[in-house]
């Protein structure tokens, strides 16, 4: 079996993620949170990310998640100001998990 990175990473060995060849991809945006949001909680939800990513809100790392078929969702509120936040997200191509994924899908 051939996993897609194999020919930039011959000698990688499950189960660990490629460290030479990894691509990212980084995403920024700026939102303005409103005064009546106040005491409300907020939740920030992903549907599904392929393979791996962190997110910060104003800076502040807020959590990590792996699985691409996985929603994932954290808790911001206490990460928000009233006013323009800024929202910012990691994603890796490859993670761990991705020996798992990748098994059912190369035959």
């Amino acid at each position: 079996m051939t996993y897609p990175w194999v020919e930039r990473e011959p000698e990688l060995k499950p189960p660990f993620a490629p460290t030479t060849y990894n691509p990212v991809g980084s995403y920024i945006r700026t939102f303005t949170v409103p005064a009546d949001w106040k005491d409300r909680p907020v939740l920030l939800h992903f549907e599904g990310v392929e393979s791996a990513f962190y997110v910060w809100v104003n800076g502040e790392l807020v959590g990590y998640s792996e699985d691409t078929f996985t929603p994932a969702e954290f808790d911001i509120t206490s990460y928000l100001t009233e006013g323009e936040n800024k929202l910012a997200v990691e994603v890796y191509r490859w993670c761990d998990a991705s020996w798992l994924e990748n098994q059912d899908f190369w035959r």
